[in-house]
């Protein structure tokens, strides 16, 4: 497939010690880099030991209501935060290892991998990452304000982003916000809910 069933395949295989190769049958290659005309010599060449393997960072997210895990994934890619509501924006604080970071107003927040930096992330405004690199890569999505920038932190710190619980000032509605994993929906997030990564 493309990079859809890379990722898909990626998350199934965690944990184990399962080499993954990419055979490109979709429309986008990033991940799954060997075209079908070129596949059986690949596929030879590395039955022959001939080969270099990578090894890719993956996420942890869990969804947290009331101090409870509700839900938990994994992803190669990344974890978005993003609104509910079309048309309206979503309010969130950021947490690293549980200190402040910022107040958010905007679309959503995207935390990816260095594999992930080069996906959603990139086209929000995020940086590109060495695919090698133990870090997090903190990006807001369509932030409403100027100074709101991504950030890059160690790969071994916990990211957390939290549901604004009060009302939005504009409006009488409290925000309402989805959590996917690589694209695939974890939960939805109620005010003063949160998803640690």
């Amino acid at each position: 497939g493309g990079d859809g069933s890379m990722l898909y395949a990626a998350r199934r295989i965690a944990g184990r010690q399962v080499a993954l190769l990419g055979i490109n049958r979709g429309r986008l290659g990033f991940l799954a880099d060997v075209s079908p005309e070129h596949m059986l010599a690949h596929i030879d060449q590395i039955l022959a030991g001939r080969y270099v393997s990578e090894q890719r960072m993956l996420l942890v997210a869990s969804v947290v209501r009331n101090a409870k895990v509700v839900s938990s994934a994994k992803a190669l890619n990344d974890v978005v935060v993003k609104r509910h509501d079309t048309g309206r924006t979503v309010e969130y604080q950021t947490f690293v290892d549980g200190g402040y970071v910022n107040t958010h107003l905007g679309d959503g927040f995207i935390i990816a991998t260095p594999t992930g930096s080069t996906a959603y992330a990139l086209s929000c405004g995020g940086p590109i990452a060495e695919p090698g690199l133990d870090a997090l890569v903190l990006t807001p999505i369509c932030p409403h304000t100027l100074s709101d920038p991504p950030l890059v932190i160690p790969g071994n710190r916990v990211a957390e982003v939290r549901l604004h619980s009060t009302p939005s000032p504009k409006s009488r509605q409290l925000d309402r916000a989805e959590v996917t994993c690589d694209g695939e929906l974890l939960g939805r997030l109620v005010p003063g809910g949160s998803v640690r990564v």
